[in-house]
């Protein structure tokens, strides 16, 4: 079962991981999973998406 339709879709032209939803400061947003992991160095140039943008 898929819980969010965009998580296989979304995927990061960095670093090639799919893309996962989370909620930060209030705000829905995609962030790149190894982003979210292992920080700003592990994958640096992949953006944040705001879910009301999507």
């Amino acid at each position: 079962m898929i819980k969010y339709l965009l998580g296989n879709l979304l995927v990061c032209g960095d670093c090639g991981v799919p893309y996962r939803r989370r909620t930060e400061r209030g705000k829905v947003v995609w962030r790149c999973a190894t982003r979210s992991e292992k920080g700003k160095d592990a994958c640096h140039n992949s953006p944040t998406a705001d879910e009301g943008w999507i």
